[in-house]
């Protein structure tokens, strides 16, 4: 028969410790895990738009204006789910293209609460802030 000193296991407290423990290191995990998620989504972004940029270039040596939308350019489906590109104004000296969070997939609704960077933008003369776009200093470098 085991005496009552000599019974192995662990005791509520020891338990409790354990499970306060990890609660810490969770809540100190995940956020963390979801700002560097943002990060990468929002590396995505900037990567479709300077591919766009550079297709207007090309496309804009061979024509009098620039592309008015994503198709002209022979994009219809880019690689991120958690952006919309658009082409918010063209003419023949200008263009904006925007990249703003896809609310209506999961991926884009978490990109919606990067309260930091929200909107992407370009122009022809590269990152910009026109059409709501985001603080370059901070946004567009990686």
């Amino acid at each position: 028969m085991i005496k009552p000193s000599q019974q192995r296991g662990f005791t509520l407290i020891e338990l409790m410790i354990t499970v306060a423990v990890v609660g810490i290191l969770a809540g100190i995990a995940i956020p963390a895990y979801k700002e560097y998620v943002q990060k990468s989504r929002r590396a995505e972004a900037i990567a479709g738009l300077q591919d766009l940029r550079l297709e207007q270039a090309k496309y804009r040596a061979n024509n009098p204006q620039y592309a008015g939308d994503l198709a002209t350019l022979g994009w219809t489906d880019l690689a991120t789910d958690a952006y919309v590109f658009s082409v918010e104004s063209s003419s023949s000296t200008a263009f904006l293209i925007t990249a703003k969070p896809d609310s209506s997939t999961s991926t884009g609704a978490d990109q919606a609460n990067d309260a930091d960077c929200l909107v992407f933008a370009v122009n022809q003369d590269g990152p910009t802030t026109d059409g709501g776009g985001s603080d370059i200093a901070t946004c567009w470098k990686q």
